[in-house]
């Protein structure tokens, strides 16, 4: 399991963050978190935990398509 310190800022939001569909992405790619900060323009995940740098890309990919990016 890899552990990244960044936190990634996903902005300019055309799609709500609804927690229950997002879970399913987390899940798919085996991503954990230490912290989820949601406002209506943004979302900052922090202290990203996954098995592999390609999870990792294929999460980020995914996770901006749900949100409309």
């Amino acid at each position: 399991m890899f552990f990244d310190e960044k936190i990634l800022v996903f902005e300019n939001l055309k799609n709500n963050y609804n927690q229950e569909d997002a879970k399913s992405i987390f899940l798919k790619h085996s991503i954990d978190y230490d912290f989820i900060t949601i406002s209506s323009q943004s979302i900052m995940l922090g202290g990203l935990k996954y098995p592999s740098a390609n999870d990792k890309e294929q999460f980020i990919a995914e996770f901006n398509n749900y949100l409309g990016n």
